[in-house]
């Protein structure tokens, strides 16, 4: 219990002492898988593998008896009428073999094939050889020892096991209590009958206590599950530094895209004297538009800025002689609603519109934007 309990207070290293408070990450979970730690009972694969082969003793084992007695029947009279020798014992043992095999083979084979099911039921495809790597921990004993008398684990699966050891045999004796009060019904009868009861009788007891184990195997595994869940939670320090392999440090991404925005601003304002005007809110805000006759669709907004990106902008409008209009209206709807790269909107195109035929005016150029 001692060693559960480090285990879960402790994630090494700097979260010493951390409680583990947080849900485990997609990652962490996928890793656990890899390993082949998965919430499994075993006693679910044994309760649905005990029911069916009640089932299919039931309803195939009279048939499987027939077959084997009238196997032995005719391997004992060809025996009979048969010179003793080596090779006849050869092929009288291989009939007997291969009858043996071809009457319990389907059974075996639609077991196992439940018990693959109820596997797959609980953890899903899952083909891992993590589990069979060589560790030094798995020979040293005095961990073994500690793990198996000394953990809380080994407790609450000692107490487990004890409890349903007590259900299953509660479940047993009532169902055994009813059976010898039906059997003295059928002490006289014949051995046909008496053979029948039996049969039918042990199949219902079984089935009885095989219920009785399958209903514990769930809550088993419900427990298995919980058990699992927990395990796999974290500390703080462990899913910061967990975010930190898987997406990279916070402070390091940060950093990159201060850079990149530095970089996207250096290309803007490089861009700038490119512009055809500068239209400014006066102050506040700077957005500088270049339309070019029969390569462009409408104007395009090649740089804008705020504050003192704004006055960069302006700035480097002067220095290029590049025309300045203050609009308002027209500045802060194109810093709202068009981002650095994009064509100007539909319901802007009249206001651009007159402020490119005023600023080519100014260059007595001619201009050919949609104006009426």
């Amino acid at each position: 219990m001692a060693d559960d309990d480090t285990r879960e207070k402790s994630g090494g290293g700097e979260d010493s002492g951390q409680e583990k408070t947080e849900e485990p990450s997609q990652h962490k979970r996928e890793k656990s898988r890899q390993r082949g730690a998965v919430a499994k009972s075993v006693e679910v694969n044994s309760a649905f593998i005990l029911i069916f082969g009640l089932l299919l003793l039931y309803f195939m084992g009279s048939a499987a008896i027939v077959n084997l007695g009238d196997a032995a029947k005719k391997i004992f009279m060809e025996s009979g009428a048969s010179r003793i020798s080596m090779v006849n014992a050869e092929r009288f043992f291989l009939q007997g073999f291969v009858t043996l095999i071809s009457t319990i083979l389907p059974i075996v084979a639609i077991l196992m094939l439940i018990g693959l099911a109820s596997s797959i039921a609980q953890v899903g495809f899952l083909f891992t050889t993590q589990t069979l790597e060589f560790s030094w921990d798995k020979l040293d004993p005095l961990k073994g020892i500690k793990r198996i008398f000394f953990s809380r684990r080994s407790v609450e699966e000692l107490a487990k096991s004890v409890l349903k050891i007590i259900i299953v045999a509660v479940v047993g004796y009532f169902s055994l209590k009813s059976v010898v009060n039906e059997s003295i019904m059928v002490l006289d009868s014949d051995i046909g009958i008496v053979m029948s009861f039996i049969g039918k009788s042990s199949v219902s007891v079984g089935l009885k206590m095989g219920l009785a184990f399958l209903a514990l195997a769930l809550l088993d595994y419900m427990f298995q599950w919980r058990e699992h869940q927990r395990q796999l939670r974290m500390t703080r320090h462990e899913l910061k530094e967990e975010t930190k392999e898987t997406e990279g440090d916070p402070l390091l991404k940060s950093r990159i895209r201060s850079i990149q925005r530095s970089m996207a601003r250096k290309r803007m304002i490089a861009e700038v004297p490119k512009a055809d005007v500068v239209i400014t809110n006066p102050t506040h805000v700077a957005i500088a538009l270049k339309y070019e006759v029969g390569k462009m669709e409408a104007p395009k907004v090649i740089a804008k800025g705020a504050e003192l990106l704004a006055q960069k902008i302006k700035a480097i409008a002067i220095l290029h002689n590049i025309p300045i209009v203050e609009d308002q209206p027209l500045a802060q709807s194109l810093y709202k609603m068009v981002d650095v790269g994009e064509t100007i909107p539909d319901k802007l195109y009249k206001a651009v519109a007159e402020i490119l035929a005023y600023v080519y005016r100014l260059k007595n150029t001619r201009f050919g934007f949609g104006l009426n």
